[in-house]
């Protein structure tokens, strides 16, 4: 999937592939996935549901004036190669005449020394 990447109102995923080429789960002190979504959409932040690799992510921090959530997932989630990010409105919720748009994903890792 080509981002900006518009989520579904249907609750069906849309899936970004994150190559990774790195061991993180071996290499890493920590790691940080930073999701955004569209400065259109920042009062859904609460609304869109977020797993690497099926695992289900939870929202470290917001930053409701950039469109980011912050997450720090176990490193033993990610895969050297694809890694499968699905994102999804949650059930109910009001979307308004915006589309809800993932804008940008990335993960930043800080390895041992």
């Amino acid at each position: 999937m080509v981002l900006p990447a518009k989520l579904s109102t249907d609750g069906l995923p849309i899936v970004v592939i994150l190559q990774i080429g790195d061991d993180i789960a071996s290499a890493s002190k920590r790691n940080l996935v930073r999701v955004r979504l569209s400065p259109s959409t920042l009062d859904l932040l609460n609304a869109v549901e977020t797993r690497l690799n099926g695992k289900l992510l939870t929202a470290k921090e917001k930053d409701g004036s950039g469109g980011w959530t912050f997450f720090s997932p176990n490193s033993c989630w990610y895969r050297v190669g694809d890694n499968e990010f699905d994102f999804r409105l949650l059930d109910g919720s009001e979307v308004g005449s915006d589309p809800v748009q993932v804008v940008a994903v990335d993960v930043l890792v800080r390895y041992n020394d």
